[in-house]
């Protein structure tokens, strides 16, 4: 599993993230603290964005998806690759 900078133990690995009521959550966790979901998290250019979409399971994605910007989901990484590919 991926571990976030500065999160605490309970959002420690994305895998977690099971159902849309823990993505929820999570997202207002983010926000309060204003942490943004396209930081960078990694040596390689992946945000935690990223990280979230991979990890997280599909029925919590979907609560994740109308919380993406537009612009997030079409930005390209330093390879060209969109968060969706």
């Amino acid at each position: 599993a991926t571990l976030i900078p500065e999160l605490p133990s309970i959002w420690l690995h994305l895998d977690k993230l099971r159902t849309a009521s823990d993505m929820r959550v999570f997202l207002d966790w983010l926000a309060e603290r204003d942490y943004s979901l396209d930081k960078t998290i990694s040596s390689n250019d992946k945000t935690l964005l990223h990280y979230m979409m991979h990890l997280s399971s599909l029925q919590a994605i979907k609560e994740l998806l109308p919380h993406i910007p537009n612009p997030m989901l079409t930005a390209t990484n330093a390879r060209g690759e969109t968060l969706l590919q």
